[in-house]
């Protein structure tokens, strides 16, 4: 058995090394096509350029698409190639875009990319792809947000409004991966949906625990078209909180979510989404704010840890080990800078980086130990 635990695990580092390797060429190969088009994109006429990226984008598509389905044995080098069409489709967006004088920093670029990249992902079922249409969604709102707040240099407050705006996005993605474990065909993507919604949240949720982000602010008058500027902004975060609330609810209906697990989910939800709102009418006199979203942040990584547990969910254990590392170093920084000299500052934090990551490791390996020891019977789900 030992030798073929080996074997397979043997096998699995060759798959993956196989599959970074071909990314990789694709990407590089990607890299030198839009050099080789920017080289000579003074010398091509309007319609060549045009049509020079079209053709090039479905080459690639087709290509990918033969060495994944029909030549099934180049399957990896297919995927890869997948990815690199994508890339190719989203830069013909922008550059034709920019051949024919239209904006191409208007945010509604990044939503045709989106419309042509996600439904490759769903045909492939490409975590890469996936990944792509998850971020590029994430960086429509966070442009849409700073577009709007870049527009009302007086007021910070509505810059603050952006993180809020993307806490709100990655619930939304969340539970509309969720949505796809109803579907036996998509339920990979719906978990890839989630762990990388999960990502996000905890690493945008970790800047609104810093009090220079969320702590007390003084009013700021402002005229009547940065009134409207932040009256607008702040309905888009009130609308997509409550609507977040709404489909985290729904979910109460599915059978494949244990109860135990949504009897933390959706409170922990609810509690976020008020707090954001509450942020955003109610500006913040005291650093209560501050300690609320620290509480979330540490609830939600307990959360991670202990549904990893009860799952026996590897990923999710090793998320939360990792969050909760840089959660401890990014505190560190935050109440020790300027009380501790420079090389004391990094003496100590090396000290506390080291033995937290001793301890961190010890606990990570401890829970996965008893995710994979322990008898299936006696986990309750």
């Amino acid at each position: 058995m030992m030798a073929d635990l080996k074997a397979d695990e043997k096998q699995a580092f060759t798959n993956r090394l196989i599959k970074i390797i071909a990314m990789l060429g694709a990407v590089a190969l990607g890299v030198g096509v839009l050099m080789w088009v920017a080289a000579n994109w003074q010398a091509m006429t309007a319609l060549t350029k045009s049509l020079l990226l079209v053709s090039g984008t479905l080459l690639m598509l087709g290509v990918s698409y033969y060495l994944q389905f029909e030549k099934k044995e180049f399957k990896r080098i297919g995927q890869a190639l997948n990815l690199l069409a994508a890339v190719l489709f989203c830069a013909s967006v922008f550059l034709i875009a920019q051949i024919y004088h239209i904006n191409a920093n208007a945010h509604w670029l990044i939503l045709v990319c989106l419309a042509g990249v996600s439904p490759l992902a769903y045909a492939t079922r490409s975590f890469s792809l996936t990944l792509i249409s998850a971020l590029g969604f994430y960086g429509w709102l966070a442009m849409v947000g700073f577009r709007a707040a870049n527009e009302s240099l007086l007021d910070e407050r509505l810059f603050v409004m952006v993180p809020l705006l993307l806490i709100h996005g990655t619930m939304l993605v969340y539970y509309f991966g969720a949505y796809h474990s109803l579907v036996p065909e998509y339920l990979q993507i719906s978990r890839w949906l989630r762990l990388i919604s999960l990502h996000v949240l905890l690493l945008v949720l970790i800047a609104l625990t810093f009090g220079i982000v969320t702590g007390p602010v003084h009013g700021i008058r402002l005229d009547d078209y940065n009134q409207a500027l932040a009256s607008q902004l702040a309905t888009v975060v009130i609308g997509t909180g409550l609507l977040a609330i709404g489909v985290s609810v729904s979910t109460q209906f599915f059978h494949t979510v244990p109860s135990s697990i949504k009897a933390v989910e959706i409170p922990l939800v609810v509690i976020l989404v008020i707090t954001n709102l509450l942020f955003v009418i109610v500006p913040p006199s005291t650093y209560a704010f501050t300690a609320i979203y620290t509480l979330l942040y540490i609830g939600l990584l307990l959360g991670a840890l202990v549904t990893g547990f009860r799952k026996r969910d590897h990923i999710l254990i090793n998320l939360g080990v990792l969050y909760s590392g840089i959660f401890m170093i990014v505190r560190y920084i935050d109440w020790f800078w300027d009380l501790l000299q420079g090389s004391a500052f990094f003496m100590v934090g090396g000290l506390v980086l080291l033995a937290g990551g001793v301890i961190l490791e010890m606990q990570r390996r401890r829970l996965i130990g008893m995710t994979v020891y322990k008898p299936k019977e006696e986990v309750k789900s």
